[in-house]
């Protein structure tokens, strides 16, 4: 009686074993088999927890680019929409920088022929400044009907950037140097609009007791455009004073459709 008792569970170890063996294979089978897949992982299949703001922030929680709770925090807490009023009614074009008006105008001929006159196309501009400075993206809007995306981390031109109500999406950070989340010290110019760097990117103009420095939260690019629903865009102007490159180089292109690009200091 013993002798059958013991043997009943020795066969229902060994069946549990089997059983916990067979798990574990297929896990296995299935993590090699998506291995290909961005940011998956054999513990992926358990990282629906969530994280803390400085987790998802500094980088440490290893998020995919296109982790939902990556997206949603962005959504959450660094994006404003585009004016409600619709794409162009509401939005202040005054000009402001009136001693730059024909340099600038220069460049958006330029553009308007490289999309030859080109309606409701989509850009993103890195470095918006205030919405209206050296702006790349401002008579695509005013004109054509373009939308997009807008990107500025330093408070000082972004406070004007906001009232001014573009017809665009605006992300209240700076791009990512890598794949990962990362707040970044930058350099900026008490009296020049528009020159704020991340040192050693490039070089000071004047004299470098004009400079002061702030901290900027920064996101990868892709992050930003899923967390929007934007991976086809018309027109990438980029102006971030020499990172242009590793910022670049943080994009999935197998993921991103960026028709033209243009930096100005690449």
């Amino acid at each position: 009686m013993h002798f059958t008792t013991r043997r009943c569970l020795s066969l229902r170890h060994v069946f549990y074993l089997y059983t916990f063996l067979l798990f574990i294979c297929a896990l296995i089978f299935l993590s090699t088999s998506l291995a290909n897949q961005d940011g998956w992982n054999l513990f992926s299949l358990f990282q629906g927890y969530e994280l803390t703001q400085a987790e998802i922030e500094s980088g440490t929680g290893q998020l995919a680019q296109d982790d939902a709770r990556l997206m949603r925090h962005i959504s959450e807490k660094y994006l404003i929409p585009p004016s409600p009023k619709g794409v162009q009614a509401g939005v202040d074009w005054t000009p402001v920088h009136l001693t730059n008006k024909f340099e600038q105008q220069e460049v958006s001929r330029f553009i308007i022929d490289l999309f030859k006159n080109k309606n409701g196309g989509t850009f993103i501009e890195c470095g918006a400044n205030d919405g209206e400075f050296f702006s790349n993206t401002m008579l695509l809007e005013e004109k054509y009907g373009w939308t997009g995306l807008l990107v500025e981390s330093d408070p000082r031109p972004l406070k004007k950037l906001m009232i001014r109500n573009r017809a665009a999406w605006i992300a209240e950070c700076c791009l990512s140097t890598g794949s990962q989340p990362q707040k970044m010290e930058f350099l900026r110019h008490d009296r020049d609009e528009g020159l704020s760097f991340i040192p050693g990117k490039r070089h000071f103009i004047g004299n470098e007791a004009d400079y002061y420095s702030f901290d900027a939260q920064c996101f990868p690019l892709y992050s930003i455009l899923s967390a929007i629903n934007m991976t086809t865009v018309d027109f990438f102007s980029i102006d971030i004073e020499g990172a242009e490159l590793d910022v670049l180089k943080t994009i999935p292109w197998d993921k991103v459709l960026i028709k033209k690009k243009m930096g100005l200091r690449l």
